[in-house]
Order: structure tokens, then C-alpha cells, then sequence
């Protein structure tokens, strides 16, 4: 994956929280109907897993159970004037049967934003997501495995958005994140994933045509592993600290109302200030989106990603390429279709002193997830759902996993 990206890249299309035509209160935030400003919902789920631990293929260790969820959640939304603001808290407890002793696995998730127009011109826009969670099998930490340890990242970000003129615009941005797992010792997940990620956004904008915003733009990035724990003997944590430099140009575009789209196309360079072998890097850069709103409840969301990812292979990071998407499609009014899928190709950069070398070696990562819910009313639903997981690499244990539920949601 080191020839160079030629391919259009994509902005975020739409802003978490935003107000839909005609609403009161944030999309998300507000009551089901939208006429009150807070909401509370519980979402019941029976489940079978067949390889919860993220096991090899063929291996002893594979272990399947059956279990059940319980997710509460209650969020308050505010628009008032020139102001939006949210806040959302979701619970969720899992239950595995074939596990002797704990259980349960925990997850509490914080979820919060404000966005206000301090005049026709200037926006400032500024949200946090935080999570822990003794269930950390989620990608965005840096593994695709599940770990027996809890961990817990919070993720946050302001950005501000001037319009010099009618047609030239400026966006300054600063974001943040920091990651902490709690198994220790040396070559743990601690060791290898826990860190602060800073990035400064700085791009201009400008309104080329009525539908058309032309985007040039330099990001900087600073990633600081913080674990005490060694990767290795005689290798601290921060020798994969890195600074990161992003160029790229690009462009937004509304097709129609009802499809819009973005591209980023550039380089990135990445410096590594505390690795004595020389593994600078430049790579390309880019990232596509495409939104397509076709119904009241039907929308097509996708988009490609090219960028450097942290990893808890003994590499200085990986080069991936991303491609996900959504669908959700109303068959009836009442009957909501919905696939989720996500592909990640990753190439293994550079190597940690003392260590068997991974540079160049490769992994795919592949899921996907198909819900069908029905709606009674606007206050109650149930679900049957279905996702797939699968990990194939030449540089560590490859595995299989499946996942069936069916459940309830009740929200007010």
C-alpha cells in the first residue's frame, strides 16, 4: 500500500447534532418525536456469540455462549436561538452463561456537544465522546482482538469556523485523544496502545461554485505512548512517539439536496523523534464520503480512508486503508432494513529494536452487521440482528466470529 493514493477523499458530511427541518430540539437528543427536549430508552437483547474471545480459528480456547443484554440510555438536547447543545449517557451489561466467574461485561459511554453562531460568519463547534468499557474489542484502540482487561479512551475535539468573505472561509481545529488500558506489564496492551493523540487542524475554504467548496489544508500531529511499561526489555513506550504532518487539498459538493460528497488527497509525513533506526515515513493520504438521503427513513452512507493507525504489533504504526459503509432502507413504514460493513487492509510499519521484524507484513480485517427492526410505535420496537467479524493476517492468529441477537427497544 505505499503507491501513491489516487483516489478522491471525504469531509465528514453533516455535523453530529444538528437540527433536522422543522425539529425543536438536536437529532439524537431530544424525545422521540422531537417535541420535548430530553429522552430515555431500554433496549433489551438475547444473544449467542460463538467465539467471545476473539479466539484462533481451530483453537482450544475458541469458547461460544449464549447471554443478554440490558442498555438504558437518557439524553436532553437544547436549540435555543443561535445555540445547540446535547448530552447523551448510555449503559450497557452483557451477560455470558459459559463464563464461571465475572460474568458480565460493562460499558458506560458519555456522548456530548455545542455548537453556536456567534454571527452570520464565525461558528464554534466543540464535542467529547468518552467510554469505558471491560469489553475493549473495539477497533479504534488498536486491536482487533477482545481482552480479558478493561480500558477506557475519551475523545475530544473544537473547531472554529470564520468566513473572511462570502466566498473565503478559514477552519481552525484542535483534537484530542487519550487511550489507557489497564493490563500492565511488559509488552501488555498498556505498554503498546496507552497514549495522548493531538492534532491541530488549520484548512481554507473557498465557495468556487454555488454547490462546490474548494479545500486546502495542513494538519499537525503529535502521539505520546505515556505507559511506564516497556514494549520490550531496554524499549520504553515512547519509542513510537511520532510527530505527523498532513498535506492535502480537496474538495465539498452538493450533487442535489438530497446527495452530497467530499474529497481529501494528499501526503502525510511522519517523524519518529525517539527510534534510533530511521523509520521516517511519507505516505498518501486521503479520505472519500458520499451521503445520499433518498427517504424519510432510507440513506446510503460510505466512504474510503487512507492514513496511518496505531497498532499493538510491535511495529511503529500501520498503514491502512478503510472502507465502510451503511445502508438503511424502510421496506414499509413500520419495517426498517439496515447493513453496516467495514474493510481494513493494514501494512505493518517499521520495526521496535530487539524485536521480530513486522515491517511489511499485513493484515484484513472484515465486518459487517445486518438489522431488522419493526416499529409498534414511535415508542416501541423489536429487532433481529446478525453480524460478522473476521481478521486474516500473515503476522498474527487469524479468527472467525459470529454473532446472533433479538431484542426489544422501548423510548420515550
Amino acid at each position: 500500500m505505499k503507491k501513491l493514493f489516487l483516489s478522491v477523499g471525504a469531509v465528514a458530511l453533516g455535523t453530529a447534532g444538528l437540527k433536522a427541518a422543522g425539529t425543536s430540539y438536536p437529532i439524537g437528543y431530544g424525545s422521540t418525536d422531537l417535541s420535548q427536549p430530553w429522552s430515555v430508552a431500554l433496549t433489551l437483547r438475547g444473544f449467542y456469540d460463538d467465539n467471545y474471545l476473539t479466539a484462533p480459528d481451530h483453537s482450544p480456547a475458541k469458547r461460544d455462549s449464549f447471554g443478554f443484554s440490558i442498555s438504558p440510555s437518557a439524553s436532553v438536547g437544547m436549540s435555543q436561538g443561535q445555540t445547540d447543545a446535547g448530552i447523551k449517557y448510555t449503559f450497557g451489561a452483557y451477560y455470558y452463561e459459559d463464563r464461571n466467574d465475572d460474568e458480565w461485561d460493562l460499558r458506560h459511554m458519555v456522548d456530548a456537544f455545542v455548537s453556536h453562531d456567534f454571527s452570520s460568519r464565525l461558528n464554534v463547534y466543540a464535542n467529547d465522546s468518552f467510554l469505558y468499557t471491560s469489553e475493549p474489542d473495539l477497533w479504534e484502540g488498536g486491536t482487533p482482538y477482545r481482552s480479558e482487561w478493561s480500558y477506557w479512551r475519551n475523545n475530544a475535539q473544537l473547531n472554529c469556523t470564520y468566513y473572511i468573505t462570502e466566498m473565503l472561509g478559514v477552519v481552525l481545529g484542535y483534537a484530542n485523544s487519550y487511550y489507557d488500558y489497564e493490563q500492565e506489564g511488559i509488552g501488555s496492551y498498556s505498554s503498546l496502545l496507552d497514549r495522548w493523540e493531538h492534532l491541530g487542524l488549520l484548512n481554507l475554504r473557498w465557495q468556487v461554485q454555488p454547490q462546490t467548496v474548494a479545500v486546502v489544508g495542513y494538519n499537525f500531529g503529535y502521539i505520546d505512548f505515556i505507559s511506564d511499561d516497556p514494549i520490550a526489555p531496554g524499549v520504553p513506550a515512547d519509542t513510537r512517539n511520532s510527530y505527523n504532518h498532513y498535506f492535502y487539498v480537496g474538495a465539498d459538493h452538493n450533487f442535489m439536496p438530497q446527495l452530497t460528497g467530499g474529497a481529501r488527497l494528499g501526503m502525510l509525513y511522519a517523524y519518529f523523534p525517539n527510534n534510533d533506526l530511521d523509520d521516517d515515513q511519507w505516505a498518501p493520504y486521503g479520505e472519500l464520503s458520499l451521503r445520499y438521503r433518498y427517504g424519510t427513513y432510507s440513506y446510503l452512507d460510505m466512504g474510503l480512508q487512507q492514513k496511518f493507525t496505531q497498532t499493538d504489533v510491535y511495529a511503529n504504526n500501520s498503514s491502512s486503508t478503510v472502507l465502510f459503509g451503511a445502508v438503511h432502507q424502510a421496506i414499509t413504514p413500520k419495517l426498517i432494513a439496515s447493513v453496516v460493513g467495514r474493510y481494513q487492509y493494514s501494512e505493518f510499519n517499521g520495526r521496535i529494536p530487539g524485536q521480530v521484524n513486522y515491517d511489511g507484513k499485513h493484515e484484513n480485517w472484515f465486518s459487517v452487521g445486518v438489522n431488522l427492526a419493526y416499529e409498534f410505535d414511535r415508542h416501541l420496537s423489536a429487532e433481529v440482528g446478525y453480524s460478522f467479524d473476521k481478521l486474516d493476517s500473515n503476522a498474527r492468529s487469524d479468527y472467525d466470529r459470529n454473532r446472533v441477537y433479538l431484542g426489544v427497544r422501548v423510548a420515550y
